[in-house]
């Protein structure tokens, strides 16, 4: 058995994962993390073009699949923008507009047992 974890650990790309959970009078402040192994991440395709030269090469780049919330501990002085709270423990949902670097919209439903 212990084969088979090292095995299913060597081939997970999901290695940097995390959470955070703090309550705050009767809200729940979270932050979740997911993102490659900086060691193996995927290859992409870079072109560099300018001044008449163009260059394309392979180059391994760490992706964050997943970054919701603050990890910091709750301050009322961090950008609401990076707070992402729920009113109960057991499910931790939310949505999110960014328009930088690249505009996105994302959603999330996460249900636990409590």
């Amino acid at each position: 058995m212990h084969d088979d974890l090292q095995r299913l650990g060597t081939l997970s790309t999901f290695v940097g994962t995390g959470m955070t959970l703090q309550a705050v009078a009767g809200t729940y402040y979270y932050s979740l993390r997911v993102s490659s192994d900086a060691q193996s991440a995927p290859p992409f395709t870079i072109t560099l073009t300018g001044n008449g030269c163009t260059s394309t090469t392979q180059e391994p780049i760490a992706v964050d699949y997943l970054r919701l919330g603050s990890r910091s501990d709750f301050n009322p002085a961090t950008p609401p923008e990076e707070l992402v709270s729920s009113p109960n423990i057991a499910l931790l949902e939310g949505h999110a507009v960014s328009g930088a670097p690249v505009p996105s919209e994302s959603t999330w439903s996460f249900k636990g047992v409590y």
